[in-house]
């Protein structure tokens, strides 16, 4: 066929105008309008620190500021963006610290920097400098970047298990949570127990081990599950299911011997 490259990107073009944009931004929860397109002009001017904006940062302008703010076109942002001065710099900054949005900025930058394949030194020395004014931690640093690998499915590790007091648990409210490829786990485990009982009433099923139960569960341990997916299922009704009301990594399922309870200890997923 003639021309198939262009007959593939226009395939391509076609899949990206048809995305939606990505799921709401913390910083717009937390800032007014104004403040949020300094947020993304400031964003915007760490990464054309070299000068220069990639194509796959460019393709990715298209969905991330829309969660931030309304009214920033990707052309309006970056002319923004080279003109960004010291005073600029100043307002960011503050607006950043006062309203707790350090690891969502840090992160925000990292994922962009690393779509492209890492950070280049120019940048590195900006957010190398961002970092230290905003206290970050090395080890809050080191965070962020499993994050940011886990976002982009870029991690060699299988599991990554995260302190319970580590800076990633407020990750957990960041937008990039719906690319994350579930690798970061919360490393203290957590225990649920749930409840089957019939479609059509309160009554609890009788479920003895020692007999053919009327839901079978399809998950293991060792599985990692998320919030809503399917734990058991009613074998003569398969409308009749029920739903994980949690997210982790599975470590112990123990079915009550009397009634239809089952308990589930997990790692939760933390992004």
């Amino acid at each position: 066929m003639k021309n198939l490259q262009m007959w593939i990107d226009t395939f391509s073009e076609i899949h990206e105008e048809k995305q939606l944009p990505f799921n709401t931004h913390f910083a717009k929860k937390q800032l007014s309008e104004d403040e949020c397109q300094i947020y993304t002009i400031f964003h915007a001017a760490v990464l054309l620190a070299d000068g220069v904006i990639t194509d796959e940062q460019r393709r990715l302008y298209k969905f991330w500021p829309p969660s931030i703010s309304d009214n920033t076109s990707l052309s309006e942002l970056l002319q923004s963006a080279s003109n960004f001065s010291p005073e600029d710099l100043k307002i960011a900054i503050n607006i950043i610290e006062k309203d707790n949005l350090s690891i969502h900025f840090i992160l925000d930058t990292l994922v962009f920097c690393y779509v492209s394949g890492g950070i280049n030194h120019a940048q590195k020395e900006i957010i190398n400098e961002i970092i230290n004014i905003l206290n970050i931690t090395e080890k809050d640093f080191n965070n962020i970047i499993k994050a940011t690998q886990s976002v982009l499915g870029i991690s060699n590790e299988e599991k990554v298990f995260i302190e319970k007091n580590s800076i990633i648990n407020s990750l957990s409210q960041s937008s990039w949570t719906e690319f994350s490829v579930g690798n970061v786990f919360l490393k203290d485990e957590a225990l649920i127990t749930i409840q089957i009982r019939t479609k059509n009433s309160s009554d609890l099923f009788l479920w003895p081990i020692n007999r053919s139960s009327e839901f079978k569960l399809i998950v293991n341990r060792g599985n990692i599950i998320h919030s809503g997916e399917v734990i058991a299922i009613n074998k003569n009704n398969k409308n009749d299911k029920i739903s994980s009301t949690f997210s982790g990594y599975i470590t112990a399922i123990t079915p009550n011997d009397r009634y239809s309870e089952i308990q589930f200890k997990y790692h939760p997923i933390i992004i």
